[in-house]
């Protein structure tokens, strides 16, 4: 209590009614507002009703740091936030004589052990879990499927062994008591023996490559300002790429963004052991820029470029963006990483034939093997060959494309291109226009602009490494009840849908409604459909009172919950009834009858989840005989919120 009424926030009125909405709307349901003239009466009934809700403290503090950012308050709530659900998960026993003997902890290694224990669910900890304790506390609030042992137990364990190694075997004894309590409590007492008894050896340094993801998005409404994403992945177990924050920038003040981005990754990654690759993710506007050879240390005497240090890729917004475009792009992306040695690039040569480039996306179609284009211009070239060029391969699903960023008529382009692809398969593109790249550097600031290997730009698009959706923060679970059995214990927060929509909340007049269509009838299973989603505000709420194009970008992620697939998994929308502001997702069915799709709707630079509804439509047998009738269904549950 004393640290929320310390806000600046909280104490004045005007942004404690800001805050008090954002936290309404994180609970999905009305928060009573400041009447009297004592303010700690009333933030002690806003807590009560908070703890009252699953997740409820965690809006709480989510909904303040809206408004704070990362300020002292917000930085002293998390950790009682953490707090709180230990002992809410554990059912209020005593966590007391836990506490001393964490701390005692070192801090090495602290990332790698909840990675570890969370089984890499858990990829990265937040900056103030510092100590094995408030690691400990944090992963009591983490999510975890039946049949595996709580990421918090789990975390003990590996603390108790760790204590063993140092001698510590009182300290260890414990850990180790507590978790034979506790397993005996909830019934968990095989998995514990499991975990006791598997062979965790010691990884050799990984050969799977960590990954700083860096996206620009153009803002559609401020020329030359883009929203910068991006993503961390260090994983090497599989792809659970970590997203951070977005930031809303001028075009000039990339590069040195990116710089920032690249030291806070290198902090976090101080014990990584395994090389780390830059990607950007870029649209059509700046997939011309230079963006390897962008400074790191600026600051220094000595820059470097990035090159020096990382192998760089660029990839296309556009066709991450664009769902339409994604079957061919799988199906080339597995030809070029199964049977490399099978692929091979197709040159465009542009001739004066005005249907040129309609005959290059058509024989990039037909031929499955062509899985990478050299461009005859680069994509920035003001005869707009390059870009067409460029659209032709990304309708085609090419995922590797090669040119020279002033002059693709150079022939010493020519001859590097035919070196890079010469006898050996496509399957290290990228490592072999390094190679040409680290040539050009091996000649100093004064002369590697003459070397072709400066000017060398390769596009690589990977369809199974897709950034993230924008991450719900963690699933958290119903408080006020007894703990349960793994995977019976949790539901997501936050969503203001089907599942937790308060009725008042549904009767308010300034509310959003979610609108699924179905574009394409009842479709057989052997078609690409498509489904249109809006988020459409009434006419009393606050996004009514401004033009679509400053109203926020919304972020719609589709969950299959029947056998389906959908593409892409997200795309961004504004809040709007017309056809042309929503998001657009096709899907394949693989087999037919009722299919259910859910779509989480959230705040796109906030990740604030705002509504949840599920979709039902029918899909037909491809057998069915012509003209039969069929039900044409698009049902929802859910829809409504604020």
């Amino acid at each position: 209590m004393d640290a929320l009424q310390g806000s600046a926030t909280v104490s004045q009125g005007s942004s404690r009614e800001v805050w008090r909405d954002l936290l309404a709307g994180e609970l999905a349901a009305p928060v009573e507002p400041f009447g009297g003239d004592r303010l700690r009466p009333w933030l002690l009934q806003v807590v009560k009703e908070c703890t009252a809700v699953g997740d409820g403290l965690a809006c709480l503090v989510r909904s303040l740091e809206y408004v704070e950012q990362q300020s002292a308050t917000v930085a002293e709530l998390w950790p009682l936030v953490d707090e709180w659900e230990a002992v809410d998960f554990f059912n209020n026993a005593d966590l007391g004589h836990l506490r001393p003997v964490l701390l005692a902890m070192g801090s090495t290694d602290l990332a790698v052990m909840a990675r570890r224990a969370s089984r890499s669910r858990v990829q990265e900890l937040p900056g103030w879990c510092q100590t094995g304790w408030q690691v400990f506390l944090r992963l009591a609030g983490e999510n975890f499927p039946a049949g595996e042992l709580p990421p918090s137990m789990a975390f003990l364990a590996l603390s108790a062994d760790r204590l063993m190694e140092d001698g510590q075997a009182d300290a260890a004894e414990v850990l180790r008591r507590f978790n034979r309590t506790q397993t005996l409590a909830l019934g968990m007492e095989d998995l514990l023996a499991d975990w006791q008894q598997s062979d965790f050896p010691q990884p050799a340094p990984s050969l799977v490559p960590a990954y700083l993801t860096i996206q620009f998005e153009p803002d559609r409404i401020e020329t030359d300002r883009y929203y910068l994403s991006h993503w961390r992945q260090s994983d090497s177990e599989g792809w659970h790429p970590v997203r951070g924050e977005t930031v809303h920038l001028g075009r000039e003040e990339l590069p040195g963004a990116v710089e920032r981005l690249i030291e806070e990754a290198e902090e976090r990654w101080a014990d990584l052991r395994q090389p780390v690759i830059l990607e950007f993710i870029l649209p059509w506007e700046l997939l011309n820029e230079p963006v390897e050879w962008w400074s790191k240390e600026s600051g220094s005497e000595a820059p470097t470029p990035l090159l020096m240090d990382y192998p760089v890729v660029v990839r296309s917004l556009e066709r991450l963006q664009r769902a339409a475009w994604h079957r061919p792009w799988h199906d080339k992306w597995r030809q070029l990483k199964e049977r490399p040695g099978e692929s091979y690039a197709h040159w465009s040569r542009p001739d004066l034939d005005g249907s040129y480039f309609f005959r290059l996306e058509r024989e990039l179609k037909e031929d499955p093997h062509a899985v990478c284009l050299i461009l005859s211009q680069p994509p920035s070239d003001p005869s707009g060959i390059g870009r067409r060029e460029l659209l032709a391969g990304l309708r085609a699903g090419v995922p590797a494309m090669i040119w020279h960023r002033n002059d693709c008529g150079d022939p010493k382009f020519k001859d590097a291109i035919g070196e890079i692809l010469q006898d050996r398969g496509l399957g290290s593109l990228a490592e072999r226009v390094g190679e040409w790249r680290k040539d050009a550097l091996a000649l100093g600031p004064g002369a590697w602009d003459g070397h072709v290997g400066r000017h060398l730009a390769i596009l690589l698009d990977d369809p199974e490494r897709k950034p993230s959706p924008p991450a719900e923060v963690r699933p958290r679970r119903l408080t006020g009840t007894p703990a349960q059995p793994a995977g019976l214990r949790k539901q997501a927060r936050g969503t203001a849908g089907a599942e937790r929509l308060d009725s008042r909340a549904a009767d308010a007049e300034g509310f959003c409604r979610v609108r699924v269509t179905l574009l394409d009838g009842s479709p057989p299973t052997s078609t690409q459909p498509r489904l249109l989603l809006r988020v459409a505000p009434s006419l009393h709420h606050p996004w009514s009172e401004s033009e679509t194009g400053q109203r926020p970008w919304l972020a719609a992620t589709a969950t299959p919950l029947t056998p389906v697939t959908v593409e892409p998994t997200t795309a961004l929308l504004r809040p709007s009834e017309r056809e042309e502001d929503g998001a657009e997702f096709a899907f394949v069915a693989h087999r037919p009858g009722r299919h259910v799709i859910r779509f989480t709707v959230s705040l796109e630079r906030t990740d604030t989840v705002l509504q949840q509804v599920e979709t039902e439509f029918d899909v037909l047998d491809d057998d069915r005989p012509p003209g039969s009738a069929a039900p044409h269904t698009v049902s929802q549950q859910g829809g409504s919120g604020r």
